[in-house]
């Protein structure tokens, strides 16, 4: 419960740093914020070049963006990396289809797992007819439709992957999430 409230603490002065500091003309001095808390002191230490360092008892993550991407790595090296544009070596470790036409909305590489999303505005049944001929045999699959909604999803165990899809009436727009635990084959 601790390590919850530190994490949560941390969030919320990084979040007040970007704010604050990360914005305008502050943007390029380095400032240090530190909180107290029953866990152990929190402290956000912002540098240029866009990275943050949040130091906890637990240890130091850094935190560091530019224009569509978010990069965090903690002491041990693990990274998670979140953006708005779908990066090649990304695509090609998904090695799923990407649906022609569709723009990038965001992706996650975070240590093993991987994920894209896509959003198109191709007619529902369009889409879902193109994953289904183009991943072929071998996946699971199960759909449902209520009043605005409908969903697809092709699941496939070996290698751990998924497809995702979902239409909305309200905007007109088909979603695409398409996910790979990295490491199966």
């Amino acid at each position: 419960m601790v390590r919850v409230a530190v994490v949560i603490v941390a969030l919320i002065v990084l979040a007040s740093l970007v704010s604050s500091c990360c914005i305008g003309p502050c943007a390029r001095r380095s400032r240090t914020v530190t909180i107290p808390t029953p866990g152990g002191s929190v402290s956000v230490s912002k540098s240029g070049g866009g990275k943050m360092e949040i130091t906890t008892p637990e240890g130091k993550t850094v935190v560091s963006g530019d224009e569509g991407k978010v990069e965090i790595t903690n002491e041990k090296g693990e990274r998670f990396v979140s953006g708005t544009r779908v990066p090649t070596d990304v695509a090609d470790k998904l090695d799923l289809p990407m649906y022609p036409g569709a723009e990038s909305v965001s992706y996650t590489d975070a240590g093993g797992q991987l994920s894209a999303t896509l959003k198109t505005t191709d007619d529902y049944s369009k889409v879902e007819s193109w994953y289904k001929d183009k991943l072929g045999s071998g996946w699971e699959t199960s759909s449902t439709s209520m009043s605005a909604v409908k969903m697809a999803t092709f699941h496939k165990p070996d290698p751990e992957c998924s497809v995702m899809l979902m239409f909305s009436s309200e905007d007109n727009t088909t979603m695409i999430t398409l996910g790979r635990t990295v490491g199966s084959n």
